[in-house]
């Protein structure tokens, strides 16, 4: 018995530890999304780019985007490290675009950047524009950042979308072009899972029915599953991705 009371007293302990450094990192969180914070490194932050970078999300020239290194290769499209007015940016290049109707491309880009001009802020990766060659590719460089009294839904929250910039700061990506995408290169479906389900950050009601309104619960749902996943550094829901390996293995 004595054995077993010291056993659980060390794992309240660990417990108790763990609660703490919790509270203490939620008190610094609190404190940097003060509004006044915000508001002050999100000037700071626009007086960067500003520099040398128009602020307006615009058609790309191809020759002011140089010095592009490969990051990664999807299967609809390549990433790449690149410099864009001399400064650092990410460039997504589409392969094999499904349209050459660059006409239409620019149409629907046009319409949608009028919802991304209101997403301003030191804590959104900030996107700066479309660059559409005639020879084929389709280029976007993204450095994106909400401000205003109106929020914005993200609707595509998950761990992926969440990049380390300098100074360790946090910035939400994946606010997109999703009619100007959809327009070049189509939906592909996945044949196989992704080691982290995407379902795994849909809230049960919207599991459940494919009629539920995504909200803001629902989004604050998502990024809940995101700060489990960093909590414990675990894959959510793994067993049930474990299963739908298996199942496709049996299945092929």
């Amino acid at each position: 018995m004595l054995e077993k009371f010291a056993d659980l007293n060390a794992n309240l302990g660990d417990i108790g530890q763990g609660l703490l450094l919790q509270l203490q990192v939620e008190q610094n969180v609190l404190a940097s999304f003060e509004k006044s914070v915000v508001s002050k490194e999100g000037c700071q932050d626009l007086a960067e780019d500003k520099v040398d970078i128009p602020m307006e999300i615009i058609e790309i020239q191809k020759s002011l985007i140089t010095n592009r290194t490969l990051l990664m290769e999807a299967k609809k499209y390549l990433l790449f490290k690149g410099e864009y007015y001399k400064s650092p940016v990410a460039i997504k290049v589409f392969r094999n675009p499904l349209t050459t109707n660059t006409q239409k491309v620019r149409r629907i880009f046009e319409e949608e950047i009028k919802t991304l001009k209101r997403l301003e802020s030191p804590y959104i990766l900030r996107m700066y524009g479309i660059c559409i060659d005639e020879t084929g590719e389709t280029f976007w460089a993204s450095s994106l950042h909400q401000t205003g009294d109106k929020g914005q839904l993200h609707r595509c929250i998950n761990s992926t979308n969440f990049l380390v910039a300098k100074g360790y700061c946090v910035k939400l990506s994946g606010f997109k072009l999703e009619q100007t995408e959809s327009s070049i290169s189509g939906r592909l479906k996945e044949k196989t899972p992704k080691e982290v389900a995407s379902s795994a950050y849909i809230c049960p009601e919207g599991l459940a029915s494919v009629n539920h309104p995504y909200s803001k619960a629902s989004e604050i749902y998502s990024f809940g599953i995101v700060l489990w996943e960093i909590a414990t550094g675990k894959i959510p829901f793994a067993v049930v991705v474990n299963r739908l390996l298996l199942n496709q293995e049996q299945a092929s």
